[in-house]
């Protein structure tokens, strides 16, 4: 799991797709949420940004999270997610995750 600032222009289509395509609240307290963008920089996306919130609504964090991955639950040092392999097949995993002041997310 990579953290980012962004760049690049996102292309979203509220018309067909909402921006927003999941919230879950962490056993860390944090709300997680899911950005549905299907298009950045004219090229399909290969992941998806996550913003993560403090509980007054503050920005701590931005996640980019791989789109064949399906976010379960995030707790105090990992991410459950189910995720799609190469040849079609569905496994849960668990992944770590770092921090350092409010989240820094580790690699997998």
């Amino acid at each position: 799991i990579q953290s980012r600032a962004p760049t690049g222009t996102i292309q979203e289509s509220t018309e067909r797709i909402p921006a927003v395509a999941r919230l879950l609240v962490g056993a860390d307290g944090l709300i997680y949420v899911q950005r549905r963008a299907t298009v950045r920089d004219d090229r399909p996306v290969q992941s998806d940004e996550w913003l993560v919130f403090t509980q007054t609504g503050e920005l701590a964090a931005r996640l980019d999270i791989p789109a064949r991955w399906r976010v379960l639950a995030i707790g105090h040092e990992s991410l459950v997610a189910v995720v799609r392999t190469d040849d079609g097949r569905r496994e849960v995993r668990v992944h770590p995750v770092k921090r350092s002041g409010v989240l820094s997310p580790g690699a997998p």
